[in-house]
């Protein structure tokens, strides 16, 4: 068994009404639900509880929440565990800098404490903040191994020139140069492709976990109409296709398709116009999560538009495709580079990039060949259930500490 320590950025259970309440938006379940499956996967393997050092992940005062300090508290993610959200100055350009020295003081304080067992230190995401205390502690406790959790490369996070203050993409830049200056003091990653540890190129360890299969998803419930519901559910950009997903459900000459969206970005209101226009399209804004997948247990089709165009396909597996295949609904979606191959029996893939074929292979799946796609769907479910679960992905970090525990005895 491993001490393990947990940098997070999550919402805990209890607090996530009144965080939602103070938030301009709702925040992004994905990444929360995704923190919480692998910190039950490591805990399964592990046998042992892990400790939380957790930053909220909410937007800075006063454009994005209410509170200016967020306050220090306590919480236990699962029964038995001793949790801690750390106090920061939640102030536009303040926040990270605030943030440091109350993750270096907890940390400090898990440091000290001798159990007997190896210290592990894990971050979710290079943010900045994480990978300051990743070398702090490093440079004080050499024996910690420290694991990075990497979901987005530093260097291909979108950039906000276009759209923010000149100075505001200063703080941007700065960030990153943190996050990439300090991943020397990692000693092992978990990436979700494997082109992604390779644009890492420290010829560093590393396991591949693209995503965690979603295990609290409703039993489907889509038999109760003679609609064909299609629904979308993420970012509302041009960049992931939502344009290009109404076009193509335009060409659906068939009053019992209907198209469901939900999310929040900058194409709300094209949607709103198209919405006008077809009465078939219903933009249901931003979910809650609970209240998402409830709502896409009663759908028939799920299609995730998003193009394998930009390099940064190369290193993405969007969270929600192994939620789809996770649901028994029929998915569609386009073969990114960063999506192995073993995926391919079970996503339906249209047969080019153009809207045309797009249209057609909703119209396939959510109609003239809609028993084989459930069917697909069905298998897809078990799989991903079997092979992509909390225990199996949480096992893979096990390994890696154990690799790393191994190669650092050896050069000791």
């Amino acid at each position: 068994m491993y001490d393990i320590v947990f940098l997070s950025r999550l919402i805990p259970a209890e607090i996530e009404h009144e965080v939602n309440q103070k938030s301009v938006n709702l925040m992004e379940g994905a990444a929360i639900a995704w923190q919480r499956h692998i910190v039950q996967g490591i805990e399964e393997n592990n046998k042992r509880l892990l400790k939380l050092i957790n930053s909220l992940p909410v937007h800075a005062y006063p454009g994005g929440y209410s509170d200016a300090f967020i306050r220090e508290s306590t919480f236990a993610h699962t029964e038995g565990a001793e949790d801690l959200n750390i106090g920061f100055c939640n102030i536009k350009f303040i926040k990270r800098i605030a943030q440091n020295k109350p993750i270096l003081n907890a940390l400090e304080a898990w440091a000290k404490t001798n159990n007997g067992a190896r210290k592990v230190l894990i971050a979710y995401t290079m943010y900045p903040e994480f990978m300051i205390a990743i070398k702090k502690m490093k440079r004080k406790y050499p024996q910690i191994i420290t694991i990075a959790i990497v979901v987005d490369l530093p260097k291909l996070i979108a950039s906000s020139r276009n759209r923010v203050s000149f100075l505001s993409a200063i703080y941007e830049d700065w960030s990153k140069y943190l996050s990439v200056k300090n991943s020397k003091y990692v000693d092992g990653y978990v990436v979700i492709t494997q082109q992604m540890a390779k644009a890492i190129s420290e010829n560093k360890p590393y396991r591949v976990i693209e995503g965690i299969c979603t295990e609290e998803f409703p039993l489907v419930n889509n038999k109760n109409s003679n609609k064909v519901k299609v629904i979308y559910a993420g970012l509302l950009f041009v960049k992931f296709g939502v344009i290009k997903l109404l076009d193509a459900f335009s060409l659906i000459d068939d009053d019992e398709f209907e198209l469901l969206l939900c999310g929040v970005g900058e194409v709300e209101e094209v949607i709103k116009e198209r919405a006008l226009k077809d009465n078939r399209i219903h933009f249901l804004g931003q979910l809650k999560r609970e209240e998402l997948l409830e709502m896409m247990s009663t759908c028939n089709v799920i299609v995730n538009p998003r193009e394998n165009v930009g390099e940064f396909t190369k290193y993405s597996f969007p969270s929600k495709n192994l939620e789809a295949l996770s649901s028994g609904i029929p998915f569609i979606g386009y073969k990114l580079d960063g999506i192995p191959d073993e995926y391919d029996e079970y996503i339906n893939y249209p047969t080019d990039c153009t809207v045309e074929a797009l249209a057609k292979e909703i119209y396939r799946v959510g109609k003239t060949d809609a028993d084989k796609a459930i069917k697909k769907a069905e298998q897809a479910k078990t799989w991903v259930h079997i092979n992509k679960n909390c225990t199996t992905q949480g096992n893979k970090i096990l390994e890696l500490v154990e690799y790393l525990e191994s190669e650092s005895e050896t050069h000791n």
